[in-house]
C-alpha cells in the first residue's frame, strides 16, 4: 500500500535517503517510549547488527511515537546519516554533517518539486538543524 498521507515528511526523507544511498538497507519503527542509558527521554534511537545477527540484519532506527511529525522526520534524517556512514558514526563529526546537510537538500528538492511553492515545500527534512 502507498502512503495516502501526500505530504509526509517521514516518507519524503526515506525517499531522499533512497535516492542517495540506493539499495543500503534499515528498518525503522516508531516506539512509545524511547529513553537512553540515563533513563532520559530521546526522540529516536539507532541499533547496528553484530556480527551473530547473520549477514541479512540490518540497522535498526527506532522514531519517538511522542514526536511531532517533523521533529520524527528529522530525527529519521540523523539515523540515516549513521546508517550510511556504519557503526562507528556515532559521533558527530565533518562527513556525518556533509551527508546529513545532503540528506536535508535532496529532501527540499523532492519537496520542492512535489509541491511548488507551497508550505510543504519548505519543511525541514534534515540540513542544518541539530536536534539530537
Amino acid at each position: 500500500m502507498n502512503n495516502p498521507i501526500i505530504n509526509d515528511p517521514i516518507t519524503m526523507v526515506a525517499e531522499a535517503f533512497e535516492a542517495l544511498h540506493p539499495g543500503v538497507k534499515y528498518e525503522a519503527a516508531y516506539a512509545p517510549d524511547i529513553r537512553d542509558d540515563a533513563g532520559t527521554i530521546v526522540c529516536s534511537c539507532i541499533s547496528f547488527p553484530s556480527e551473530e545477527d547473520g549477514p541479512d540484519a540490518v540497522p535498526v532506527i527506532l522514531i519517538n511515537s511522542q514526536a511531532g511529525i517533523e521533529v520524527a522526520a528529522e530525527a529519521l534524517a540523523q539515523e540515516l546519516a549513521h546508517v550510511a556512514l556504519g557503526p562507528d558514526s556515532l559521533e558527530h563529526g565533518a562527513e556525518y554533517d556533509a551527508i546529513f546537510n545532503a540528506l536535508g537538500e535532496k529532501y527540499k528538492e523532492i519537496a520542492e518539486k512535489r509541491f511548488p511553492g507551497t508550505p510543504w515545500a519548505t519543511s525541514k527534512g534534515g540540513g542544518d538543524d541539530e536536534a539530537e
